[in-house]
């Protein structure tokens, strides 16, 4: 591992910083791999902030993982040099690629606004927040997204103190977008939002949820808009102002709230509102005008109560009594007093005798007068299991009084209505949570408790270390080590999901450790017991108590990752090279010179125990396999001593119920990024699974294949120049010459999507690819296409390769005339457009393929602009065939119903 500043002249020298690995990305699927290159930058970024930060500025990927990468940089930089950074994070958040670490990218907007940087700051949160039109290539924020939630709460609450009218402007115009998608094309209103369902109240109430996206950035408009009205920092005119800009209802109620909040403010203006015909009736007002009604009717002087009560009086005047809604005189009647009853509800406090008796006699008759503020309402709902004990209640309680509670409880357990101890567990892990660090101290209370609870205090244990706060280690540890110690072969109670719970608040402060760098002497003095926890735990079952691995039984194309992150044994190999990793990061801490070195071979011989012997297993050599990149930098050496022995790939052949090294070769494949170190170090496994690629069927789970990921590794290979064609037996030889269709397809379908994210390869390289096509093509090409014509290969590379244009037209052609019929899709005749001026005959030879294997017409309309421009092209040409197959093609759409290419006619004649 670099550790050195001095290495980024010499590695910005060789250009490692130049080309970021692409997101291999399918229909169900997508992989983000990890870059070296960011993630030494970050390590660097506070050794040399300006080289670090001039370097990342520069990069624009979709990867996920780098992306993250970069962010980390930018919270690790000093705030001068982190600011250059915004740039290419905006350019992450826009195009959608820093879910993963959005909660880092919204600390980073928060860290910059806060230095000062507020027009940067608002660059970055307009990028990150911004909702995508629903039509866009790029769709809304997913509504249940969590972070996108915290994130907005967190720099709503930063930006609005620097810059109050901007944050609230961008807030409404994010609302703005919301609620007009929420609308669709239904409302023949321009104002019509339908707000009234996916935001009952624009105060904070029940009625509300928290689902609809939409709704939730109402809530946070209103903090933003309280707060900064509250404290001065904007008037209360303006920002009524700002809402009236947007014409929706949602704004409209928006302002009428915030008169009855700041009335005391703007008494005339609540007045005058309450005394509107207009928003009396308006039932798009109804919640909020109803609250300020019933919170300011009071204040009124008694003229204006009288004027109101003559509202009421007078009826509800937009009654249609020829409405086929009102089935008799007597409904109409009844539907009168109904309405009539929600209107003296609002004001019940202030009625006069006579007008208190009859609302009194209306609320006997009609119960209930919630749907006087609202549209509809819901009741309170209950999700998950019951509980004996509810939250309030355990929290009057102290920790021993509380766990005393629930341990006592002697309710039946098993039934599947009412109270149960699944739902006492889950109020009691709520609980903990709410004061998680302070009660971590009394972890040791938790011993011989029942499993349930123990599990549930875990859990908020473990939650409390994801969210960074501090924990009392030394008595968690205690509970941990009582659970896989004492409790390892317990009888009655099965211990081994909270033993699963154990190992996760072990790998999580092994984890939290190492990302700070600093020893916790606690943890070190604990360290030979969580060793002995981790080393026992690596003994147990390889089998998942919530998975069973049903995939077809061929090992040579199975990722055993899902089935390994699911087992006991697979998270406790895990958790060793958490361990292993944070002993490494702190060994230059620690006054004793064997302190890595003796725990390492206790690493080493579990290593070899899973890898080697006789605990091998699928689960455990997945992990393993998973993990090669962190071992070659752990023992380089011992992982050339031991490669044969971890992978035995020939024992498929004898015995592929325990050729346990496929998991971690296929593991390695799937999980780690290609490398010349690794293709030299694994030669002889690379050769032995190419030449499997002629005996492995096809799987419908593609994307997951170890195969396909093999096709990528050689694919990468190859572009980079570490595979000939030229020699025999080489590895990509074999894949384009034996394996078997689908896997050659996997290769070319990569190499084409690496042309769709990689704009700029150097020249050598596409020259190479073009080479490989042409070799492939007249061996298995035609045949390959011709068995499945739906995979059209070649699409992405003529439509996106650098290849010449020549060329890349003539590969085109002899693609689509192989088959009896061609879908093509709208990238590949938007390049075929820019091609028709070079070629016009053979641009309008291939559109006519592609228009009639087109039977149904479903795709002229995706490309019909680059479709025009070839048809106009072919109809100006000096080519008498290409003006007649464009005439007929016009002709064929017309009575297809596209008309609309007629007026192409138009211009010629």
């Amino acid at each position: 591992m670099l550790d050195s500043a001095d290495w980024i002249s010499v590695l910005e020298t060789a250009d490692e910083f130049e080309s970021p690995p692409t997101p291999d990305i399918s229909e169900d699927a997508a992989r983000f791999p990890r870059w070296d290159a960011s993630k030494y930058l970050v390590r660097m970024a506070s050794l040399a902030p300006s080289d670090v930060a001039r370097i990342l500025a520069n990069v624009r990927t979709a990867n996920t993982s780098v992306n993250g990468d970069i962010i980390d940089a930018a919270n690790k930089l000093p705030i001068d040099d982190a600011v250059r950074l915004v740039p290419a994070i905006r350019h992450a958040a826009e195009s959608l690629s820093v879910w993963v670490h959005f909660k880092d990218a919204c600390e980073f907007c928060v860290k910059i606004c806060d230095s000062g940087h507020i027009e940067e700051a608002f660059e970055l949160a307009e990028a990150l927040f911004l909702p995508r039109e629903p039509d866009s290539e790029r769709s809304m924020h997913d509504p249940k997204d969590y972070w996108y939630r915290e994130g907005l709460q967190q720099v709503s609450e930063s930006l609005v103190s620097a810059s109050p009218e901007r944050m609230i402007i961008c807030l409404r115009d994010w609302v703005g977008v919301l609620g007009r998608a929420n609308r669709g094309e239904g409302p023949t209103s321009i104002a019509d939002d339908y707000s009234y369902i996916w935001r009952p109240a624009i105060e904070e109430n029940e009625q509300n949820s928290d689902y609809d996206l939409a709704g939730f950035v109402v809530g946070v408009l209103r903090q933003v808009c309280e707060r900064a009205i509250s404290e001065d920092l904007i008037p209360l005119s303006r920002v009524l102002a700002i809402l009236t800009e947007q014409e929706l209802d949602v704004f409209r109620r928006f302002r009428v709230h915030l008169i009855n909040v700041f009335a005391d403010r703007v008494p005339e203006l609540a007045r005058s509102v309450m005394l509107d015909r207009a928003s009396f009736d308006d039932s798009a007002l109804k919640h909020e005008y109803a609250r300020l009604v019933q919170d300011r009717f009071g204040e009124l002087p008694e003229s204006d109560r009288k004027s109101w009560i003559e509202f009421v009086d007078q009826g509800r005047p937009d009654v249609d009594r020829e409405d086929p809604f009102f089935e008799s005189d007597e409904h109409l009647t009844n539907y009168a007093r109904y309405w009539r009853f929600h209107r003296l509800h609002l004001i019940r406090r202030h009625l006069s005798d006579q007008l208190l008796d009859e609302y009194n006699k209306l609320l006997e008759e009609f119960e209930d007068a919630k749907l006087a503020e609202f549209h509809s309402y819901s009741g309170p709902l209950r999700y998950g299991y019951e509980s004996p004990i509810e939250l309030d209640a355990l929290r009057q309680l102290d920790f021993a009084d509380a766990l005393k509670a629930v341990c006592e409880w002697d309710g039946e357990s098993t039934s599947s209505f009412g109270p149960s101890v699944q739902g006492l567990a889950d109020r009691f892990e709520q609980y903990v949570k709410d004061n998680a660090s302070g009660y971590s101290r009394f972890a040791k209370e938790l011993i011989d408790k029942p499993a349930p609870f123990v599990s549930a205090f875990l859990s908020a244990m473990r939650n409390a270390i994801t969210d960074g706060k501090a924990i009392s280690i030394e008595p968690t540890l205690e509970l941990c080590v009582w659970l896989i110690d004492e409790k390892r072969s317990a009888s009655g109670d099965s211990y081994v999901y909270e033993q699963e719970r154990a190992l996760d608040v072990i790998r999580g402060l092994l984890d939290a450790q190492t990302e700070k760098k600093e020893p916790s002497q606690s943890l070190l003095d604990g360290r030979l017991a969580i060793w002995g926890c981790i080393e026992r735990m690596c003994e147990a079952t390889p089998n998942s108590g919530v998975l069973q691995d049903n995939e077809p039984d061929d090992p040579r194309d199975h990722d055993f990752m899902t089935l390994a992150i699911n087992s006991t044994r697979g998270k406790a190999v895990e958790t060793a090279f958490a361990y292993a990793g944070w002993i490494r990061s702190l060994a230059s801490e620690v006054t004793n010179p064997s302190f890595e070195a003796l725990d390492l071979i206790e690493f080493g011989q579990v290593l070899e125990s899973q890898a080697c012997g006789k605990n091998r297993s699928w689960v455990g050599l997945a992990i393993i396999g998973s993990h090669l990149s962190t071992i070659y930098h752990f023992d380089e050496r011992w992982l050339e001593n031991h490669r044969d022995l971890i992978f035995q790939l020939e024992d498929v052949e004898e015995n592929p119920e325990e050729a346990f090294g496929w998991a971690a070769w296929n593991a390695f494949l799937t999980w780690t990024q290609p490398h010349r170190v690794f293709l030299d170090l694994f030669r002889s496994q690379y050769d032995y699974a190419c030449s499997q690629t002629s005996e492995v069927a096809e799987t419908e789970r593609r994307s997951q294949s170890p195969m396909r990921s093999l096709s990528q590794h050689i694919a990468i290979y190859y572009g980079r120049g570490y595979l000939s064609l030229e020699v025999n037996g080489s590895l990509i030889r074999i894949l384009l010459t034996n394996a078997r269709p689908w896997v050659r397809r996997q290769l070319l379908q990569f190499i084409g999507n690496s042309f769709r994210s990689e704009k700029d390869l150097p020249q050598e390289v596409v020259k190479r690819f073009q080479s490989l096509w042409d070799f492939y093509w007249p061996m298995h090409g035609c045949n390959d296409f011709l068995a499945n014509p739906e995979e059209f290969v070649f699409a992405d590379w003529f439509a996106f390769g650098s290849f010449d244009e020549v060329w890349a037209l003539q590969k085109l052609k002899e693609a689509v005339f192989s088959v009896p019929a061609v879908i093509a899709g709208r990238d590949v005749v938007n390049r075929l457009a820019q091609q028709a001026e070079r070629d016009p005959l053979s641009s309008i030879q291939i559109l006519q393929r592609f228009i009639e294997s087109d039977d149904q017409n479903w795709r002229v309309a995706e490309w019909s602009a680059a479709a025009t421009d070839i048809l106009r092209t072919s109809l100006n040409s000096e080519s008498s065939k290409a003006r007649d197959i464009a005439e007929s093609l016009i002709d064929r759409l017309g009575r297809s119903g596209f008309l609309e290419f007629g007026k192409l006619l138009g211009d010629k004649f």
